[in-house]
């Protein structure tokens, strides 16, 4: 997880959008945020805030969605709480293999399903059933159980860094 305050610098912001590969924007529940997640008999979802306000929270972080060492599958990367996976999220409503992305480099599109998570995934408020993938765009909302994220595509990531006003400003 990188800090989106060490973002703020040329540098930082260049060696992120060079990976060439999209971000979830990750940090985003406030201390007074229940701990409390969703299950299926508590459907309730916590409001996330919108991309712009997401943007000024203060302990926001980019992950990249990038493959480890560790995952011999070519197009898969593994979302979850355990050790193994590529984007290691640690909260208690994540599973510990929770959800997939996938990505097809001939259409450069990106898609992610469920990995049979306790929790479920939502995205954009609607919920994931059995293994149903979902096509994605960028600024797309993304709950892992209770854990919420916005997806960033690497051409809308060159402009958002762009458009953040430098530390030293």
């Amino acid at each position: 997880m990188i800090p989106l305050s060490e973002c703020r610098n040329a540098p930082a912001a260049e060696g992120l959008v060079a990976l060439g590969a999209p971000v979830l924007l990750v940090g985003l529940r406030d201390a007074s945020s229940s701990n409390e997640f969703r299950t299926s008999t508590h459907p309730t979802a916590f409001r996330i805030p919108t991309v712009s306000d997401a943007l000024q929270t203060a302990g926001a972080s980019l992950v990249p969605l990038v493959k480890s060492d560790r995952n011999p599958y070519a197009n898969f990367i593994f979302v979850g709480r355990a050790s193994t996976c590529d984007v290691i999220l640690r909260d208690a409503s994540v599973s510990k293999s929770h959800a997939v992305f996938e990505h097809d480099p001939a259409t450069r599109a990106w898609r992610v399903r469920d990995n049979r998570s306790h929790n479920g995934t939502w995205v954009d408020g609607k919920r994931l059933r059995g293994r149903m993938s979902v096509p994605l765009a960028s600024g797309v909302s993304i709950v892992f159980g209770a854990y919420p994220a916005y997806l960033i595509l690497p051409d809308e990531l060159r402009l958002m860094l762009g458009a953040m006003a430098p530390l030293d400003a």
